[in-house]
């Protein structure tokens, strides 16, 4: 399952070597799966939120992280070292975003919702902007539902249909449908933004993480 999934994520994009598309995509199945944090780096940090969905979820877009608030719980984050306080790669406008500090091949920022328990089936897509540092950027996002085990398929982000190509110090606004996920539970805990370089260390920013309708 693994192995066809992996060649048909290779197939929508000749950029990227189809081995190197089977490793992000298992990173990013494995982490998904992953029972809590698995170092030190990825103990859930919890800023400044709130853990309610909002009224009127069902038109409004729920806002994980924005304008330096992240709304969640905390982040189960892998082979990462996460700020969400961040003013270097800030774009402009913006008072904050994440700094994402990978320490190891494969790493990823994951976060996990309050009560570790979010029904998406109120939205059409999830959505963040993310600003890459080196070349050749390649990113996974998958997710992991409420009883915590890897849900549907992994999406790999690498430029078109979801967004701009990556390029390192610019900003690309990415937008996936939900439904490219096939999941089988609207109920999610968590999910991933992983690094597909295969980098020992790597630095992105991520902002505007959330969930629309459109």
């Amino acid at each position: 399952m693994l192995k066809s999934m992996a060649s048909a994520l290779a197939r929508r994009s000749a950029a990227m070597d189809p081995l190197r598309y089977s490793t992000v995509v298992a990173i990013c199945l494995a982490s998904c799966g992953a029972q809590g944090p698995t170092s030190k780096d990825s103990a859930p940090r919890v800023a400044a939120a709130t853990d309610s969905t909002p009224a009127g979820a069902e038109t409004q877009p729920f806002w994980v992280y924005r304008n330096g608030h992240f709304n969640w719980k905390g982040d189960y984050s892998f082979l990462a070292q996460i700020n969400y306080h961040d003013t270097k790669g800030v774009a402009a406008g913006h008072p904050n975003d994440i700094a994402v500090k990978i320490v190891g091949k494969w790493g990823g920022f994951q976060p996990f919702a309050a009560g570790a328990h979010f029904d998406v089936s109120h939205y059409k897509y999830l959505v963040y902007s993310l600003k890459p540092t080196v070349a050749g950027q390649v990113f996974a996002t998958g997710f992991a539902a409420d009883n915590d085990v890897a849900d549907g398929k992994p999406v790999v982000v690498s430029g078109p249909p979801y967004g701009p190509v990556p390029v390192a110090g610019q900003w690309g606004t990415y937008k996936i449908p939900l439904s490219d996920f096939a999941l089988t539970n609207h109920f999610i805990l968590k999910f991933t933004i992983a690094d597909g370089t295969g980098l020992d260390a790597n630095l992105f920013y991520v902002d505007d993480v959330g969930f629309t309708t459109e």
